[in-house]
């Protein structure tokens, strides 16, 4: 009979454990201080609406989790399609290479590439990661991109199709992940290594990103051979962790404090800016918005980012919080079809975050 009762607690502990991989206010079941049930609603609506198969969002302060929830049957290592989101990774990536003394932020990409002339080959490394090269997507879209099988292949169809830019470099920002490709082909130029292989090396290994591609979001390379961005709530906490401690995970510097605050500043400067553009529709600003693969939601009167995100089309969205000293990720892959403005709607999670958090340290 002891036996038995022993082998039913073990079954009920397995159960708990399984059950409980990713419950609600994980931290604040032994301290309660913050109440996110606006949301838990909201992604509970999205879950329900049908515009998500499943969600999951963990949320950070000084160090502790201070709410984890998964919904419809997603867990801590769910890893979706991360699209945009790989932005900051590939930012992260390229500050690795220049640290080690590799390339310098803004040294003509022709010193890498020669095949890039005239303006072209003038454009930095800067104005790369910062989306304000003067390359617009419109210009690397033909049907000769899309025959391209990998990010070598792609950077040379520009070099021969990009001959002259319509806005020189630095005078214009324009989003896209041709960009980041380039910077990508010249991490592979610089190391030897593919560029997936730079990132895990530099920072999917240091930070124990152990389910996390990069995979520099090459939807557009129709082959059939292309490595999709995924990642999870465990692997990019991680990631945000590091970026929040200064470029520092597990005492290990990954980038250097520096280059975290050259990510975070404001690196659009005086390139224009369209009309309509993340921060402008959900922030209602025009300051500076993007730094490195990163936008800059929140800025203070001396124009500090006070909260930097890099949120997808389809929904998943991490973010830094310095006011509140905090981290958070929202996983999700928006369904086809659905009618959500999943990466508008993805950003209201930080209003509703920091609602919580003033209402609870205003009752104290």
């Amino acid at each position: 009979m002891i036996e038995k009762n022993k082998m039913f607690a073990a079954v009920v502990f397995v159960s708990w454990l399984v059950a409980g991989v990713c419950t609600s206010a994980r931290a604040g079941d032994e301290n309660p201080k913050y109440d996110f049930s606006k949301v838990e609603a909201a992604i509970q609506k999205w879950v329900d609406d049908g515009n998500y198969p499943g969600a999951a969002i963990r949320i950070v302060r000084k160090d502790q989790i201070i709410y984890e929830k998964c919904f419809n049957g997603y867990t801590p290592d769910t890893a979706p399609y991360i699209a945009s989101a790989a932005k900051w990774l590939c930012a992260a990536t390229m500050m690795t290479l220049v640290d080690e003394g590799r390339i310098g932020l803004d040294e003509p990409i022709s010193n890498f590439l020669p095949n890039f002339k005239g303006d072209v080959g003038t454009i930095t490394l800067r104005q790369l990661l910062s989306h304000t090269s003067g390359i617009r997507y419109a210009d690397v879209g033909g049907e000769k991109m899309k025959k391209a099988r990998n990010i070598a292949e792609y950077t040379e169809v520009i070099a021969a199709e990009l001959t002259t830019l319509t806005n020189k470099p630095g005078t214009q920002w324009e989003y896209g992940g041709q960009n980041l490709v380039i910077a990508g082909r010249i991490a592979e130029i610089l190391t030897g290594k593919s560029y997936e292989q730079v990132f895990q090396d530099n920072i999917a290994g240091p930070c124990r990103m152990k389910r996390t591609c990069e995979g520099l979001n090459l939807s557009f390379l129709n082959q059939g051979r292309n490595v999709y961005p995924n990642s999870n709530l465990n692997d990019y906490c991680n990631f945000l962790s590091m970026i929040a401690h200064d470029g520092k995970f597990e005492g290990r510097q990954v980038i250097s404090a520096r280059l975290i605050r050259e990510m975070q500043a404001d690196q659009v400067k005086t390139a224009s800016m369209p009309e309509h553009q993340y921060v402008s529709d959900v922030r209602k600003a025009k300051h500076g918005c993007y730094g490195f693969g990163e936008w800059r939601e929140f800025v203070n009167a001396a124009g500090a980012a006070e909260v930097v995100s890099s949120p997808s089309y389809a929904g998943f969205y991490p973010w830094i919080d310095h006011k509140y000293e905090l981290y958070g990720v929202f996983v999700g892959y928006q369904k086809p079809g659905t009618k959500l403005p999943a990466m508008v709607a993805s950003g209201g999670l930080v209003d509703l975050v920091r609602e919580a958090i003033s209402k609870s340290e205003k009752q104290r």
